[in-house]
Order: C-alpha cells, then structure tokens, then sequence
C-alpha cells in the first residue's frame, strides 16, 4: 500500500468527507421530511378552520362545499398523507444508498487510477 499523507489527500479529494456524514444527514432528513409533510397537512387543515369561523359570521358561504370535501374524505387524505409518508421515507433512504454505493466506487477507481 503505498504511503500517502493525510492532509495532501484531504486536499486533493482523493480523502472523501462525505461518507462520514452520510448517516447524519440521512437522520437529519428522515426526521424533518415528516415534520414538513405534517406542517403541510396542518395548513391545508387550517383553511378549513378558517373557512368555519369565516361561515359562523356569515361572511362566505360558498366555503361550505370544500370544508365538506375535507370532511368526507378524511380516511382518503390521511391515507394518502401515510403512502407519501412511506414513499417520501423510501426517496430518501435510496437517494442517500446512491452516495453510499458511489464512495466506494469512487475510492476503487482512485485506487485503479494512482500508479503505486
């Protein structure tokens, strides 16, 4: 194995950080992913709240038919926010296997590549 210095391959990428923080980052964003979505699902439940308190003044009554729509299908919507859920959890654990695979081939090729 040839004799390398640290630093000299840290500059000159042939040392890659990024491995190291992969698992980080794929925390990191398998916790936020779901917070977002559940933000998301609160602001679409949100307009129906205000459209209720908006009718109880008497002020819109042509809101009834979307607040009756979220209403009716409630069963359909949170099973729709559990598949996206599942599907945007499945995205990214297969985005960051991608950079997993690709450091190893990137550090086979460089092995291939430096003459020693």
């Amino acid at each position: 194995m040839p004799d390398s210095n640290l630093v000299w391959d840290f500059l000159s990428f042939r040392l890659l950080v990024t491995p190291s923080l992969l698992l980080i980052v794929y925390y990191f964003g398998a916790i936020v992913m779901p917070v977002l979505g559940y933000l998301f699902y609160k602001r679409l439940t949100r307009k129906g709240e205000v459209n209720d308190n908006v009718m109880r003044k008497g002020q819109l009554r042509e809101s009834l038919s979307e607040n009756d729509w979220l209403k009716k299908n409630r069963r359909r919507f949170m099973l729709f926010g559990f598949v996206a859920f599942l599907m945007m959890e499945l995205g990214w654990r297969i985005f960051i296997e991608f950079f997993i695979a690709y450091f190893p081939m990137h550090n086979a090729l460089m092995q291939i590549s430096i003459p020693g």
